[in-house]
């Protein structure tokens, strides 16, 4: 089998391609960036530069590869597709990963000058430098059998919204859940429990819900301990953690930094007109109102994510 008959590269649309479209012209957009740092155009349109050099390095190393924007992903046929490719950051890789189900997913980070990549286990030259050694023949020939694949742990949850009589389904989340007030300046307020504990309420600036996928952003500056808060991709649990309790509970509370398993769950019951957002994704904001529960639990479905072909 040749090698690029059967992956998909989804690209990242870049930061100047995306403020172009925002704000209608180049002159709009130059005057924007003038008015934050006289460096700022410089920084963002090398880094366009960098990222559409790579992938023309990409294209020219795989000339039958297929690459797409997110925007076209629904035209796919997923039958006929064995490897998908996220080319971007963290945030892009996030967004692929929602959308390609049970495929294997690689991530290659776009521009290391701009992207730390934290989910991200190539960048362009060292995914290529890796395809190499598969070269015979000018085909590219990966047995399946050497790949390495990892699965990683998400998350998922059933929300089940004050009046309504039907559940909506939470996930599967890759990175991050956040709880907490609608209206970020007001303390967010609920009570939590694990399992069939008795509940414990909560007054804090919100709650975070991690993977392992997660742990490395907001989770690890939010977390007490910085050190220890990072853990690993496919770790059989989640985590949560109540950030900023108010001081004179927090010594008290049972569910400040909960660690969650395999059929054991997280329950949250809403006392504030609060919302509940997946993946820090806009389009994933559920509203979650007093009286609202929200039940969290590991997925069944994993991540597979490309580690190597070795």
């Amino acid at each position: 089998m040749e090698f690029t008959e059967n992956i998909v590269l989804l690209a990242k649309r870049t930061r100047w391609k995306n403020d172009l479209a925002r704000y209608g012209s180049e002159s709009a957009t130059f005057e924007i960036y003038r008015q934050q740092n006289k460096n700022t155009s410089i920084k963002i349109i090398e880094s366009h530069k960098r990222q559409l050099a790579n992938l023309k390095k990409i294209k020219g190393f795989l000339p039958k590869i297929k690459i797409i924007s997110l925007n076209e992903f629904s035209e796919l046929d997923l039958a006929k597709i064995d490897l998908f490719i996220s080319f971007g950051g963290d945030n892009h890789f996030i967004a692929v990963a929602k959308l390609v189900g049970d495929i294997p997913l690689i991530g290659i980070n776009s521009d290391t000058q701009s992207s730390t990549g934290a989910l991200l286990y190539y960048d362009t030259d060292s995914f290529l430098l890796e395809l190499t050694s598969h070269l015979k023949n000018n085909k590219i020939n990966i047995q399946k059998a050497s790949i390495k694949l990892e699965e990683w742990t998400r998350i998922e949850g059933q929300l089940l919204v004050t009046n309504h009589k039907s559940a909506i389904s939470l996930g599967p989340c890759v990175s991050e859940i956040s709880v907490r007030s609608s209206f970020h300046d007001y303390i967010s307020n609920f009570l939590i429990y694990k399992n069939n504990d008795t509940a414990e309420e909560m007054k804090c600036s919100g709650l975070l819900l991690v993977s392992g996928a997660g742990s490395s952003g907001w989770y690890r500056n939010a977390h007490y301990e910085s050190s220890e808060a990072v853990f690993a991709k496919d770790a059989p649990f989640f985590k949560s953690i109540a950030r900023e309790t108010q001081y004179h509970q927090r010594k008290d509370l049972r569910y400040i930094n909960p660690q969650i398993y395999k059929k054991e769950t997280l329950t949250i019951i809403s006392k504030m007109d609060g919302e509940i957002t997946i993946d820090s994704n806009i389009e994933e904001v559920h509203p979650f109102p007093a009286g609202s529960r929200a039940t969290f639990f590991i997925s069944s479905k994993k991540l597979k994510v490309l580690r190597s072909f070795e």
